[in-house]
């Protein structure tokens, strides 16, 4: 059985971009922190404090997380993912694991690949014109040796599948892994076709030694088609190519690539993640505090709310989340604070305090903002804090770290 890994640190560019330089130097640039979970400090008076720090130790083991004090955090993804460490080992971590790398702790939302027989080009299943397909000749980016080598002789060649269904008037997204099978660069072009419609290629892209990841997102019309036809064709120039390709993907409906899903005879789809924390019990509603720092996984708009903490109560305190792309705070009656869409890799350090006289958002990089509304709504003791909670359409891939929950306005330190 041919097993595959994903890139998880997911930047989109442009309509049709790389994903990562190489499988060792892309995605969010690493971060050297002291040891996870390590005991609070005497003067710590926080009532919770959750992964103040990582190390490289601490990534993709896929152990239990705890606060400094040991609170538990209920993790949950009823599927297997993959997560990759800052020196580019991938490891697949199986149901309910969390993905722990150096940028922060990982969450991703639900994603099908549409493709059938991923990894597999030389499968019956991917059509090949004038193109030969070499099985398992070369260590893919996950080590197995499931790569194949696909000879593009130039002019029309391509090799495509067609995943059969309604795709009018949604934006979809292709990606791949590709390298050269040369000691020089290669060319080709990335192909999404609205099927019995219109033909969509990405512009060309260049294939060097190393691994990366392509991807191509494309607006289908309203034109009723027969499905999306997906693949690798020669480039503008009709240029022959000899290149290694290796986990394909089509996401359905959706404008960036998520971390790459496997799949053999059928789409096959990685649940959504979910973390939740217990409420410290002291949290009052006259005086308190929360901070998190916040690293977003991808550029551009993603429809849908994602809390970043959300106190799951029936009056539903929820302090600064994610609603429509931007970083903003809601405590039930008033949205308080500034819009901040995020950039990939951007790192936010987003502080909320409330006490008797108000409330304040702070949030850096994006500067400062201020209400004077009092909370009113506050969520009772004992209930259940969420951590990335998804609701509505959002799917933002995340990190999330430095999450602290305080009784007092100082107790999550200074403005950012």
């Amino acid at each position: 059985m041919r097993w595959a890994l994903p890139l998880l640190f997911v930047a989109h560019v442009a309509s049709a971009q790389v994903l990562s330089k190489s499988i060792r130097g892309g995605g969010l640039s690493p971060e050297r922190f002291p040891a996870s979970g390590a005991a609070a400090a005497a003067s710590d008076t926080s009532l919770l404090r959750l992964l103040p720090s990582i190390s490289a130790s601490d990534e993709c083991t896929g152990s239990a997380i705890t606060g400094t004090r040991g609170e538990p955090l209920t993790f949950t993804r009823t599927s297997s993912a993959y997560c990759t460490k800052s020196d580019g080992t991938l490891v697949l971590l199986t149901d309910n694991k969390p993905r722990l790398v150096l940028a922060g702790l990982m969450r991703e939302g639900a994603s099908t690949n549409q493709t059938f027989y991923s990894q597999q080009f030389d499968h019956a299943y991917w059509t090949k014109l004038t193109t030969t397909v070499t099985a398992d000749t070369t260590s893919a980016p996950d080590g197995t040796t499931t790569a194949d080598r696909i000879q593009l002789t130039g002019g029309s060649s391509a090799i495509q599948q067609t995943a059969g269904g309604a795709y009018e008037s949604q934006t979809h997204t292709a990606s791949i892994y590709v390298k050269s099978n040369t000691g020089g660069t290669q060319t080709f072009r990335l192909k999404l076709t609205h099927a019995a419609v219109l033909d969509y290629f990405s512009p060309n892209l260049t294939a060097t030694t190393s691994w990366q990841r392509f991807t191509f997102t494309q607006a289908f019309g309203a034109t009723v088609g027969t499905g999306a036809t997906v693949g690798l064709v020669a480039d503008s120039g009709g240029t022959a190519a000899d290149i290694v390709a290796w986990g394909h993907q089509l996401e359905k409906n959706q404008n960036h690539a998520s971390s790459y899903i496997i799949a053999l005879g059928t789409s096959t789809s990685r649940v959504g993640e979910l973390l939740t924390l217990p409420n410290p019990a002291a949290l009052s509603r006259t005086e308190g505090c929360t901070r998190v720092t916040y690293t977003t996984g991808y550029n551009g708009a993603i429809g849908g709310t994602d809390y970043i903490l959300w106190l799951a109560a029936t009056d539903g305190f929820r302090v600064p989340y994610l609603q429509s792309n931007s970083v903003s705070a809601y405590d039930g009656v008033h949205v308080v604070g500034t819009s901040k869409t995020p950039v990939f890799g951007e790192t936010f350090d987003i502080l909320t305090t409330w006490t008797a006289a108000g409330n304040q958002l702070r949030i850096k990089p994006s500067g400062v903002s201020a209400a004077t509304s009092v909370f009113t709504t506050m969520g009772v003791a004992g209930a259940n804090m969420q951590l990335l909670n998804i609701s509505g359409a959002g799917a933002w891939p995340a990190y999330l770290r430095n999450v602290t929950i305080g009784a007092t306005a100082a107790d999550c330190g200074s403005d950012p």
